[in-house]
């Protein structure tokens, strides 16, 4: 077998080697890591990705140093920078970015679970408490794009993907508890496993209600004007279906949903050649409708987060429907 190409920040995290991740701690950081300890799960021949991992979620997650005042970690862009001016400029305030509750901080999720450390998970669940305080609409369950922290407001609109971002990111949170029996009767970390599932379940709730009638679920979830979108609708379909799968959620209330929007997805956004459609290109966060509106979906610009969205939700809806035989 041949050993893994080499990368700078590979080695930079293998040597720890100070270096800048960038201004996100999502993105770069968490998904860098996920990758390694997934080789490593995979096959355990590579003890070096064990390692990077473990430096990754401690160093430039745990540590993560760009937090608000109460310790909620965030980023110092709004924007994705000058080439593409969105909410506000780049250079002011910090902000909270709802994809980040999945891609920074899956990885901690996973280590926390994989090290057995269930106070590193109570970490985590008050981070996605907090993010669910200022992203989260009260009044329907979904959740705004991105937080002005200089502000004190979110910004237009409730994006397809970052409320699947966020539901799959609240999946992965109840699967580490689970596996460290943080939801047994006798655990003193019950009361945090008890509200991840009620912000699961509310979300869950906002997300049916907003199902359209083909199924999916749209680029803003609640604009029945815009496009019906295929990454936040499979992420949906994969953390509904987890949540199914382990009696977090009621079939009576969610089953026939995951059915109606798979059905969808399998149907009509895979062509004769296996590409994938109808997934919003990399999207930053805006001040406008008109700018979600306008995003494309072109099959090369939207690949990657499309067809591994996909794959989870085939996989995790096959799990489902095996569940219930």
């Amino acid at each position: 077998m041949c050993q893994p190409l080499a990368h700078p920040h590979r080695y930079k995290v293998l040597h720890n080697v100070t270096f800048p991740m960038g201004s996100a701690i999502g993105d770069h950081v968490g998904i860098l890591g996920i990758r390694h300890l997934d080789r490593y799960l995979h096959n355990h021949t590579y003890t070096d990705d064990l390692t990077i991992a473990n430096r990754i979620w401690h160093k430039y997650i745990l540590g993560w140093s760009v937090r608000l005042d109460d310790g909620t970690v965030a980023r110092k862009r709004g924007s994705c920078g000058a080439s593409m001016p969105t909410w506000p400029p780049a250079d002011h305030a910090k902000y909270l970015w709802g994809d980040d509750l999945f891609m920074g901080l899956t990885l901690a999720t996973r280590m926390a679970a994989f090290t057995r450390q269930p106070k590193a998970l109570s970490w985590i669940e008050q981070q996605h408490q907090s993010f669910s305080q200022y992203l989260q609409d009260t009044a329907d369950g979904l959740f705004y794009h991105g937080y002005n922290h200089d502000l004190g407001e979110t910004n237009c609109c409730k994006w397809g993907r970052v409320n699947g971002w966020a539901m799959m990111a609240q999946a992965e949170l109840l699967l580490a508890m689970h596996e460290l029996r943080m939801d047994a009767v006798s655990s003193p970390f019950l009361p945090l496993f008890t509200a991840a599932t009620k912000r699961l379940t509310t979300h869950a709730q906002g997300m049916v209600a907003a199902q359209s009638e083909d199924g999916r679920w749209r680029q803003l979830v609640n604009e029945s004007s815009t496009f019906l979108e295929t990454s936040g609708s499979a992420m949906t379909v994969y953390a509904l279906s987890v949540g199914l799968a382990h009696g977090w959620l009621d079939s009576k209330s969610f089953l026939e949903p995951v059915n109606k929007a798979w059905a969808a997805l399998a149907n009509e956004t895979v062509t004769a050649t296996g590409n994938i459609t109808g997934v919003c290109t990399g999207t930053c966060i805006a001040a406008t409708k008109s700018y979600y509106e306008n995003r494309t979906t072109g099959y090369w610009q939207s690949s990657n987060g499309g067809v591994g969205s996909l794959l989870r939700a085939a996989a995790a809806v096959q799990r489902l429907r095996s569940s219930f035989k």
